[in-house]
């Protein structure tokens, strides 16, 4: 279900994935008549029972955009050695914006395995203007890189270099790392860097029907698909940036009443902390709220560019030339840490052990070590090794 119009899509072809699209909303209609449009064109579509019917959502990247926490340029940050081990045979895959041949750090040599349709755009506009996401895939690939530097780090694009990620690109993303993971090839780590809220909050749904249906149920079924592909899967995601404890979607689906226990299970929601462990200012949080990490003034390897005066909210765009890098605040920041120490604790078991262990079993060994954030019932997960201020 999208917006705009009252009329059917693609009604001559058949559903892609088995999905098909139907626009029920008008922009001129009321806020009443537009909820009772939505309620009644749910009912009549889920018929007898047998068809999922869901809201088409969009998500947004989880940096933050407070004056004093957008991406700003620092001279340097310590290149790590290609020759460390800690990660290696490890495969971690981050859903984003993409990777970008202008990030100092995406070589073969440092084990980015960036793919030729997965590029980030980085200029919408006016040559060499940045986005207002522009190079967050690269620089979280970056930030795991530091903590294991000989893990495979797979960049995917799934959102513009705006930072928007629309639900069906994300949807077809998964699918594909599904039919990966059926030949053996899906990652032990899955990162989540984005989100948004229900359909309920915006529009005050509530009621049996509303409750079936509002959350993201799209994403959570091809979710549900991976992970039965791939039961050792841990997936990453970001709580947000707004300082609410409303549910953001991916990463309340660590909850089992939002994810389900399956789904759940295999699913870690992470806040961001300042140096002291106290909740970032930004920071989500909630009980669906299972990890936190150093979200504030994080450094990484960045992307060449100018910022956009209209994306730059101090009003003062930056440019960086090569090599790239850059500080940045957010929960997108944290959960590259947390999936890192993931990769690295399976790695380490896999060493001492000498037999296969799953990052599922990786993630309850770091959860389990890991002291209590400081006013946050949750693991804190070490961020040592990672550059920040």
């Amino acid at each position: 279900v999208s917006a705009a119009g009252f009329r059917r899509v693609d009604t001559d072809s058949p559903p892609t994935n088995g999905v098909e699209v139907v626009e029920v909303l008008d922009n001129t209609m009321g806020a009443r008549q537009t909820v009772d449009r939505i309620l009644t064109t749910v009912q009549t579509l889920r018929g007898d029972g047998n068809r999922a019917v869901a809201p088409q959502y969009a998500f947004l990247t989880a940096q933050t955009t407070h004056p004093s926490e957008d991406a700003e340029l620092v001279a340097y940050v310590e290149r790590p050695d290609p020759m460390d081990p800690r990660g290696s045979g490890v495969r971690v895959c981050v859903l984003d914006t993409g990777w970008s041949a202008t990030c100092p750090w995406t070589t073969a040599n440092q084990r980015f395995l960036p793919a030729n349709d997965n590029s980030d755009d980085l200029y919408p506009g006016a040559p060499d203007e940045l986005g207002f996401a522009a190079g967050h895939g690269s620089f979280i690939g970056g930030v795991i890189h530091q903590l294991v530097p000989s893990a495979g780090i797979e960049i995917l694009r799934v959102a513009t270099t705006d930072g928007i990620v629309l639900e069906p690109v994300l949807i077809a993303a998964i699918d594909t790392l599904t039919l990966a993971a059926s030949h053996g090839g899906a990652p032990d780590v899955l990162v989540l860097p984005f989100g948004g809220y229900s359909l309920s909050l915006s529009f005050g749904l509530a009621g049996p029907v509303a409750e079936e249906w509002a959350d993201p149920v799209g994403l959570r079924i091809a979710l549900e698909r991976l992970v039965e592909a791939s039961p050792g899967l841990v997936i990453v995601a970001s709580a947000g940036n707004d300082g609410s404890s409303d549910p953001c979607f991916p990463a309340a689906f660590a909850a089992p009443i939002f994810g389900g226990p399956k789904l759940s299970a295999a699913f870690v929601s992470v806040a961001g902390l300042d140096l002291a462990g106290y909740r970032a200012e930004f920071s989500n949080f909630g009980d669906w709220v299972t990890a936190a990490a150093l979200g504030v003034r994080v450094r990484s390897a960045y992307v060449i560019g100018e910022e956009a005066a209209g994306s730059d909210p101090d009003g003062f765009p930056e440019r960086w030339g090569h090599p790239a890098y850059a500080r940045w605040s957010g929960t997108s920041f944290a959960a590259p840490i947390v999936a890192a120490a993931i990769a690295r604790q399976k790695w380490e078991l896999e060493i001492s052990q000498s037999v296969p262990v799953s990052a599922r079993q990786a993630w309850s060994v770091v959860a389990g070590r890991a002291s209590t954030a400081t006013d946050m019932p949750c693991p804190w997960i070490d961020h040592a090794g990672v550059a920040h201020d």
